[in-house]
């Protein structure tokens, strides 16, 4: 179970980045599992900035988010956002909002890791949860990353990375003409809600059937994810947490909640710009790192569709 050689040395090379400035600072004893607490860190354009209704709906606690947006008029970009914010429903005093213009350039190759940093350099609570901004999370999950197992096992071990199932929702080519509607109708909020959902089907382009809900990218991509054990996962107590002992991937890329400190968890690499490896690099520098990694029962991620990016287009292109 080794990393491949070409991880190894962008791994080597990424240990020299610095830590963020503004990070809590490390403790080199075993903290106090009481005062461990999780950020949502999150990213987007002003496409996707929507969601941020239901992770506000579902997190109760802080939220750091880096928007990307166009909006080059006026000087109250960041004020109107944080308005847009409350009209949603948010605790705007729970929320950490970084606003940053597009460019020719980011406008191109989207600067996803640098958007991941930002998001990241604005968390004051000792553990963060980062997920992708389409990814919505279950609504316990908070909860469960406060029960005094997971918050001992944390304190215990500043280098472990628990992992969060990651789902999607199948796209449903029944439901046109107004899909987002029923796909965030659809959009299950519980594990009980996804055992449901696997009796339902989805019918996707090509006229194939499919259960409405599934591992992420179990059939475009299935190696990104199969390394976390999902039946273990309908099997697990929640709150429990399951060791993965071994990657079945290289390109094993799960979203996790992690020790948020001056000099963990590194940053990501931001030479990584739009679609394709980006996250995939982090995970291979928490490995060479030390992480142990283990699955959180009782709690997942989930996939909202939409139509691909450019920069998937095009990745997707190159890969033909």
């Amino acid at each position: 179970d080794n990393i491949n050689s070409i991880g190894h040395r962008v791994a080597a090379a990424m240990e020299q980045m610095e830590p963020t400035a503004t990070s809590p600072s490390c403790q080199e004893t075993t903290m106090d599992p009481n005062l461990i607490d999780f950020t949502l860190v999150t990213q987007s354009n002003m496409e996707r900035f929507w969601v941020m209704n239901r992770h506000c709906q579902r997190w109760r606690g802080p939220i750091s988010v880096a928007i990307m947006t166009r909006n080059t008029v006026g000087k109250s970009t960041k004020e109107d956002l944080m308005a847009k914010l409350e009209n949603m429903g948010c605790q705007t005093n729970k929320i950490s909002l970084q606003v940053v213009q597009e460019t020719a350039m980011s406008r191109k190759d989207y600067p996803v890791n640098t958007l991941r940093n930002l998001a990241m350099s604005a968390v004051q609570t000792s553990h963060m949860m980062y997920v992708d901004m389409d990814f919505w999370v279950s609504t316990e999950l908070y909860d469960l990353l406060l029960t005094q197992h997971v918050r001992q096992q944390l304190a215990h071990d500043p280098k472990l990375a628990v992992v969060i199932p990651a789902f999607q929702l199948s796209p449903d080519t029944n439901c046109q003409p107004n899909c987002t509607a029923v796909y965030k109708d659809r959009m299950p909020s519980t594990p009980s809600d996804i055992q449901n959902l696997q009796h339902v089907t989805a019918t996707t382009r090509g006229n194939k059937t499919l259960p409405a809900v599934g591992m992420f990218e179990i059939h475009t991509n299935p190696t990104g994810h199969n390394t976390t054990n999902y039946n273990a996962w309908f099997r697990q107590t929640p709150g429990s947490l399951l060791s993965i002992p071994c990657f079945h991937s290289g390109v094993y890329e799960p979203y996790v909640a992690l020790r948020y400190c001056e000099q963990l968890p590194p940053r990501f690499p931001e030479q990584f710009t739009g679609y394709g490896k980006n996250k995939i690099s982090w995970i291979w520098h928490l490995r060479r790192l030390g992480y142990v990694f283990q699955q959180l029962g009782g709690a997942f991620v989930v996939h909202f569709p939409h139509e691909h990016s450019k920069s998937k287009q095009r990745w997707n292109v190159r890969a033909e």
